[in-house]
């Protein structure tokens, strides 16, 4: 760094970091969500099963319902988007106060609405999003009986 030239522009470059620092968000959301089949011998060849319920055991907030899509993988048959008021084959319903809101130790429901998505004994993949930039941290295989 001999040149004059590149000592200003080291200089410059290390006072305009200084004055910004802070002004840029790197915040993200945490969530980090349980999963369980509650109705354990339950699942038919029918199209109105509960899969099984993911519970919100630990969030830096909660989580808008608009934001939250859980993604079932059916292998060779696709993927099955599944969100809360959906006319899809899946859709996710909660017991909480707040229907807008997925809250701390609320418990929400995936149901086959349409469509045989597991029959009697499967294994899940799926995969759950939410706000853009939040961390979602929770198991994405189930063994369904």
């Amino acid at each position: 760094m001999d040149s004059p030239l590149a000592k200003e522009l080291f200089a410059l470059l290390l006072a305009t970091s200084m004055f910004t620092s802070g002004c840029l968000s790197t915040t993200t959301l945490d969530y980090r969500y349980e999963v369980e089949d509650e109705a354990i011998n339950s699942n038919t060849n029918g199209t109105t099963d509960v899969l099984f319920t993911m519970t919100l055991v630990d969030a830096d907030e909660a989580m808008p319902m608009a934001d939250l899509l859980v993604t079932i993988d059916m292998d060779e048959d696709g993927k099955v988007p599944c969100r809360s008021g959906s006319a899809s084959n899946c859709t996710l319903s909660q017991s909480g106060a707040d229907d807008d809101l997925w809250e701390l130790d609320e418990v929400i429901s995936v149901v086959e609405t349409g469509l045989d998505i597991c029959k009697a004994n499967c294994i899940l993949r799926f995969s759950v999003t939410g706000p853009e930039d939040a961390e979602i941290v929770g198991p994405t295989i189930l063994h369904i009986s």
